[in-house]
This record gives C-alpha cells, structure tokens and sequence, in this order.
C-alpha cells in the first residue's frame, strides 16, 4: 500500500478545525472524547484504508499533529465503544489487554499462501489455482531466450463488489535472489490474463506468465494493486 505525504497532511489540516480548541490561558485541561479509527476517519470523510493506515504509520512513528499536540495527556472523560468486539475500549484485543501472548507475540510463523489458496481484499477474492513449471509451449509463437524459461500460474478472480479490476500488469514475482519478474503481457499461455473490471458476484481467471532464469525453483508471485495490500502466494518447483 503506498501512501503519499500529501495524503498526510491533507488529513492532518482536515483534522485541525474538527476537534476543540484546547490548552486555555489558566492552564486546566479540558476532557477529551476517545473516538475509534474508523469513526475519526469517517468524520474527516476521508477513505477508510488510507486514512487508518496512515493512523497506524504515525503511531508506530510516535508523530503527533499539532492540532492534535495539546490533547497529549489530556484526561479522559469518555471512551466510545470499540468497533471490535474482540477490543477493549482503547481499541487493544482482549489478548493483548490481559497481558495473554498473540500468535505474533509467541513466536508462530504466519501460513504462508500457496497454490490453491485464496486470498482477499474488501472487494474482491483471488485464488492462485495452479501452477505450471514447465508449461506447453510446443505450438506458442514465443519462446523464452537462451537460459531462460517460462512459468505459468492460473489465477481466478472473484469480484464482492462492483468494480473490482482485474489486470495483467498488477502482476510480479520474486525469486530467492530478491530478482524481480514481470509478468509477460503477450499471452504465452493460453488463456491469459488481460484487463478489465467485474460486477459483485462475477469472476474471471487466466493465465500468468513469468520468463525466468533455468535455475530458478521458488517464486513469490504477487498480485499489487495502487493503494491496496499486496496479496502473495509462494510456489516451489
């Protein structure tokens, strides 16, 4: 997900005439309402994923805006409810609040996607459905260059909500080395992946081609969209 400075500080002056002003001449400090994420970021009508992410990016930065610097230490007279009910008020799980261990804590490796699975975003669902080390390339008009060849991956999208793209250059992989692969766009394999948006419900699938070294046995082929998560998927020979 890539996030701009200029986002940042259109969020930061949209925030400054939002919230009370603070700090009077006599020194009190006056009570301050404790809002979630997503409802700060729905008063600013700003969109969600950009504006929460870049809450979270300041946090772990330790940055403060200075409209919001005079409420640092500001006593709290209200928590509104959390969004998640797995959250105390604060918005901290109940696993973290009471001190159990996460999996992140504890040490337990994250699954790693593979063939076969299927990963999401809030509108769309995609499914890497196989993978092809050594594709059938006998009747192609293209052929990988001397020392290279061709890897092909199945991939199917499934659209939650109108307008989810779909899109052969979203597509790149990474070998071991941390060399990275576009994918071809002149459809090797039959049939490929192009271009296009779906409807909530409609699906779409082809293939995804990569020219590679010989000796290449690992990808991590990803699907990246403009501010979107990156969705990965490794696949062994």
């Amino acid at each position: 997900m890539r996030l701009t400075a200029a986002t940042l500080l259109a969020i930061t002056a949209l925030a400054a005439p939002a919230l009370p002003a603070l700090g009077q001449d006599d020194g009190a400090t006056l009570p301050v309402t404790v809002i979630t994420n997503a409802e700060f970021c729905d008063l600013l009508g700003e969109d969600p994923v950009v504006c929460e992410g870049i809450i979270t990016g300041m946090g772990t930065a330790g940055i403060v805006p200075e409209a919001f610097a005079n409420l640092v230490g500001a006593e709290v007279a209200v928590e509104a409810p959390s969004a998640d009910p797995g959250a105390d008020a604060s918005g901290v799980p109940f696993a973290e609040a009471s001190g159990a261990p996460s999996a992140e804590a504890s040490g337990a490796p994250a699954k790693e996607a593979g063939v076969g699975d299927t990963l999401s975003r809030d509108d769309l669902e995609l499914t890497l459905l196989k993978a092809d080390w050594k594709p059938d390339i006998s009747d192609s008009f293209y052929q990988p260059g001397e020392g290279q060849k061709y890897v092909s991956f199945l991939v199917r999208y499934e659209a939650l909500e109108d307008g989810a793209e779909y899109n052969i250059i979203f597509w790149d992989a990474i070998d071991k080395s941390g060399t990275r692969y576009e994918a071809e766009v002149l459809g090797q394999i039959e049939p490929d992946l192009t271009v296009g948006q779906l409807a909530a419900g409609k699906k779409v699938q082809g293939w995804v081609t990569y020219e590679v070294p010989q000796d290449v046995n690992q990808l991590q082929v990803i699907e990246s969209q403009v501010l979107q998560d990156d969705l990965t998927w490794t696949s062994k020979r």
